[in-house]
């Protein structure tokens, strides 16, 4: 259980989330412009990821896929390390567009 909650619950609740930024994030506004391929795919589906890999890291941590402990934080610290590659990506990519105009 983390937070009271069972890790169940918090893998469905990451795949819920990565599957609404799979269908709702980003607007086409956001990825549009001159942004390169790799832009374009990590702000399309990094985001989405993150979540997913999360979801794996508290079945793993429940004993609902095999793993074991080490596994989870592992595959919880590539989340951490992909958030900031997304994060990095967009705010760039902000900058990038207010500065055009």
């Amino acid at each position: 259980m983390f937070l009271g909650v069972s890790y169940l619950t918090w893998g469905v609740v990451c795949l819920l989330v990565a599957g609404i930024y799979v269908v709702v994030f980003p607007s086409r506004k956001d990825l549009s412009g001159n942004s390169s391929k790799w832009r374009y795919f990590v702000l399309r589906w990094f985001h989405s990821l993150v979540w997913l890999l999360l979801a794996v890291s508290f079945f793993m941590w429940g004993d609902l896929i095999p793993g074991g402990d080490l596994s989870a934080s592992i595959s919880a610290l590539i989340a951490l390390m992909v958030y900031l590659i997304f994060i990095s990506t967009f705010v760039i990519t902000r900058i990038g567009r207010r500065e055009a105009g």
